[in-house]
């Protein structure tokens, strides 16, 4: 039986609709379909909306969903959501789905989706999204209702600035929240860290549920400042920090505890 679909990089265009229904109603027991690139807009969500809700709503073994580089725009991610389950999905990724970034309410029609009670999404991709410090405030608004959450992407995002990230992790401290993963590369980081950013940073990591794995560009940021996060990540990993930099990227990890 038919697990996983992968129709990425396809011209499938928006009158595919009915025939991707037709094939996920079928394959009970699909775990992961994935999207990418595949010319899709709004219209793939209304032309024969009902039965594309269906096929969804009923696949139950559905975990995975792959959507990033189609010009799906806010209306057409919440017409999207509306026919998730929120009880089975896990991963979702919805990367470059803006089209430009006069956006409203993309992070609005997210937060009422992952604020259901008993949604089980883990996983969160929003790279190149046109996301501002605001629709951080939208996103970190759910997580006293909803701390399934382990993997948050928001790579490319260039609007979202130090306080966006500032308020992220304090949100994830004050709400003992556990982010495992947490990808901020392409994102305004710039110098000078200020002390608040820099306390909101070391609370999070020396708290009980730390960021294990932390992403971020140095492009905006001086060596002297880039140093100080290296060095609060190595004071609370210690022998277990691992921490990489490839021209403007760095990697903050972890070596797996035994």
């Amino acid at each position: 039986m038919l697990e996983v679909l992968d129709l990425s990089y396809n011209s499938l265009s928006d009158s595919c609709t009915l025939y991707l229904a037709g094939i996920i109603k079928h394959a009970p027991l699909l775990s992961t379909l994935k999207l990418t690139s595949c010319d899709l807009t709004l219209r793939f969500f209304q032309l024969h909306r009902r039965h594309l809700q269906e096929a969804l709503k009923g696949s139950s073994h559905l975990h995975t969903l792959v959507i990033s580089h189609n010009a799906l725009g806010p209306t057409g991610v919440e017409l999207l959501l509306k026919s998730l389950s929120h009880d089975t999905m896990t991963s979702l990724d919805l990367s470059s789905t803006m089209p430009s970034s006069n956006i409203t309410n993309l992070t609005k029609h997210l937060t009422t989706y992952v604020s259901q009670v008993g949604c089980t999404l883990k996983h969160l991709k929003l790279d190149s999204c046109f996301l501002t410090n605001e629709d951080i405030m939208d996103i970190t608004s759910c997580f006293p209702t909803n701390k399934s959450l382990s993997s948050l992407h928001l790579s490319a995002n260039c609007k979202i600035s130090n306080y966006g990230v500032q308020c992220l992790l304090e949100t994830l401290h004050q709400h003992g929240m556990s982010l495992d993963e947490l990808d901020l590369c392409g994102c305004s980081l710039t110098s000078p860290l200020d002390t608040q950013f820099l306390t909101a940073f070391s609370s999070k990591e020396s708290g009980q549920l730390p960021v294990k794995s932390f992403h971020f560009s140095t492009i905006g940021l001086d060596e002297s400042d880039t140093e100080r996060l290296l060095e609060l990540w190595k004071d609370h990993y210690q022998s277990h920090a691992v921490c990489f930099r490839y021209g403007v990227i760095c990697h903050l990890d972890r070596k797996d505890v035994q």
